[in-house]
Parts: structure tokens; C-alpha cells; sequence
């Protein structure tokens, strides 16, 4: 909550979500796209930008209503009656965690109401953000920028 953030990363991730209704995960963006400056580089970006925070109610959610699994559910019924090998089966079964919808504003009161242990779990899987630093050493950065790297490599093919 005391630290400071790299504009010029911030402004790129901003950009790739300027498009994306925030409502649908509890969080209003207010950035005045209009109050734009030249990087210099083509493109603009806001110089008044506003992180979405998130405030406590002092409620704290079940542990289960952190994650809706029906989707994933439904696929593992459909793939258990499948004729598909063992080994499609387990890789499949795999697949399915990625359908899973986690419920953000549950997940950040169940962290504010959280053991220091659970915390400092959820900051590891990056469910949370509490220090952008962490999140660097956590490898979220790192994924960013591993997957801007894969989408350059597609754009030159």
C-alpha cells in the first residue's frame, strides 16, 4: 500500500484493459484517457490514472465462495465419460482449472480477514496484490512480459 509503481509498465497494462468492463470484477477504473501525453513512442497514455482499491467490510466470506467451479464441473463429467485415453483424460482433467471464476472482491475480504500465513499464500499465487515488488519476485511481471514477448513472435510470422 506504500509503494510507488513504474508509470510507463502501468501505463501499458492499463491500455490492455481500457477496453474491459471492470464492474464485472467489483472494481471501477477511473483513468481520464483525455488528459493524454506523448511517450514518444506513437501511442498515448493517461498521466491521471486511479488504482482500483479495495475496501474491507469486516464480512468474511466462506472459503468456497471465493471460486465458482460449475463450468469446470460440467467438463469433468463430459470428459469421465469420454473414450478418450487415460493419458488425454489426465491432461484434460488438467485443462478444466482454468475455467474456474474467482470471485476477486471475495477473495481480497477473505485475505483482509486472513491468518499471516494464508496471506502471505495468497500473495504467492498473485490472487492478491498488496506489493507490486512482491508480485515482480512472485513472477507476475515476469509473465507479463513473457507473454508480450510471445505475441511480438506471432506478429513477425
Amino acid at each position: 500500500m506504500n509503494t510507488g509503481f513504474d508509470i510507463d509498465i502501468l501505463n501499458k497494462e492499463l491500455e490492455r484493459i481500457k477496453g474491459i468492463d471492470m464492474q464485472q470484477f467489483d472494481f471501477e477504473l477511473n483513468i481520464d484517457f483525455d488528459n493524454d501525453i506523448d511517450t514518444g513512442e506513437g501511442t498515448q497514455y493517461s498521466t491521471k490514472v486511479e488504482i482500483p482499491q479495495y475496501e474491507p467490510t469486516g464480512e468474511c466470506p466462506d472459503i468456497w465462495e471465493l471460486v465458482d467451479t460449475a463450468k469446470a464441473d460440467s467438463f469433468l463429467e463430459e470428459i469421465n465419460e469420454s473414450k478418450v485415453s487415460p493419458e488425454e483424460k489426465d491432461f484434460l482433467i488438467k485443462a478444466t482449472r482454468r475455467l474456474y471464476e474467482f470471485n476477486y472482491k471475495k477473495i481480497a475480504e477473505y485475505y483482509a480477514q486472513a491468518t499471516p500465513e494464508m496471506q502471505e499464500l495468497m500473495e504467492h499465487l498473485i490472487l492478491v496484490i498488496i506489493d507490486f515488488d512482491n508480485a515482480i519476485a512472485y513472477g507476475y511481471a515476469q509473465l507479463s512480459a513473457d507473454l508480450e514477448e510471445m505475441r511480438g513472435e506471432d506478429d513477425e510470422e
